[in-house]
């Protein structure tokens, strides 16, 4: 029901504004009608709207200053594009895959400026023996690989290849790569080594400028490399492939393959050492592990896991896991099970 304008009513309410009886009472009418009720000003929701309107713009112009700053960071940093290459664990003369991939990539392949890596597609890439000789090519596709199918060589050992781009705008120092092809006999025993915090003390970065190995272990693994094929594992990008290469070399290291993080992309650790390693190899007696994830692995691939740990004394060990204090009791370990 609802009430016509001439006829609304007007109702009084006492408001009682004193603490005492003495208090004055002030008596207000308010009318409840439709129009009398005071108009709200023209200009005030404009306004407030003008204000929302500014506010919005402000935070809308600060968001795309921000963006054109990373875009102008990794414009300034991000290198014009770099070629990668993968080692490959060979049975003599088997038909192997020998790739590179060619990405470009935001400074530091971190988010956020890692969204800004982008894949070269259509440059050519020549693979050439150690001679210079050139024995295929590949095209990048659009991830940015490129590949070329050959026969591994016969003689047991490394042997060194190199992949390099003919196109593209990658710097000079950027186009070229080596890979190693280490030919291993079917019943040759293997050794894998885990590189990070293995090889070395727990660090919180990849970086291997001025990093000191433990002392011992390039000489057992080397002392192991006579009757056994030495195999890496590292979490690192294969972009960082020469530098880990020179510090293996450079701190006495035995050759061997490195298989990076991207070589099992796709594929959990253990389902790449199932497919690239024990299912040729039979003999890969020791694992060298450098966490669960390592241990897992080599477990579910019935390989033995051995764990460095200066303070073994201490904390939880995997079952099946041998877990020691230094490479000199690694030694011990591999001399045992000759």
């Amino acid at each position: 029901m609802g009430w016509d304008d001439d006829e609304s009513p007007t109702e009084r309410i006492d408001l009682d504004t004193g603490d005492d009886d003495e208090s004055p009472t002030e008596k207000i009418d308010f009318d409840v009608g439709g129009d009398d009720l005071p108009a709200i000003p023209s200009d005030a929701a404009p306004a407030r709207s003008g204000s929302i309107a500014w506010r919005l713009a402000t935070v809308v112009v600060a968001h795309l200053i921000l963006i054109a700053s990373v875009l102008a960071v990794a414009a300034r940093f991000s290198p014009r594009g770099v070629l990668t290459v993968h080692d490959v664990l060979a049975l003599p003369e088997a038909t192997i895959e020998l790739t590179a991939r060619i990405t470009r990539r935001g400074p530091n392949f971190t988010f956020p400026l890692g969204f800004l890596s982008r894949d070269v597609a259509g440059i050519e890439v020549d693979f050439a023996r150690a001679d210079g000789t050139v024995i295929a090519t590949g095209v990048t596709d659009e991830l940015g690989f490129a590949a070329a199918t050959i026969l591994a060589p016969a003689d047991s050992g490394a042997h060194v290849f190199t992949a390099r781009a003919t196109g593209g705008d990658l710097p000079a120092d950027r186009r070229e790569a080596q890979l190693v092809v280490s030919v291993t006999p079917p019943d040759h025993p293997i050794i894998l080594a885990r590189i990070d915090n293995t090889l070395y003390r727990p660090r919180d970065t990849f970086a291997l400028e001025d990093v000191e190995p433990f002392e011992s272990a390039a000489s057992v693994l080397a002392a192991r490399a006579i009757t056994h094929r030495i195999v890496y594992l590292t979490s690192r990008d294969s972009s960082l492939g020469p530098a880990t290469r020179r510090w293996l070399d450079a701190n006495g290291f035995p050759p061997g393959p490195i298989f990076f993080r991207d070589a099992w992309a796709g594929k959990s650790r253990r389902e790449f050492i199932a497919a690239a390693i024990k299912s040729k190899w039979k003999k890969v007696p020791w694992g060298i592990a450098g966490g669960e994830s390592d241990i897992a692995a080599f477990l579910g691939n019935g390989i033995q896991p051995i764990v460095v740990s200066p303070d073994a004394e201490s904390g939880t060990v995997t079952p099946g896991t041998r877990r020691v204090t230094d490479w000199v009791a690694v030694g011990k370990l591999l001399e045992e099970s000759s």
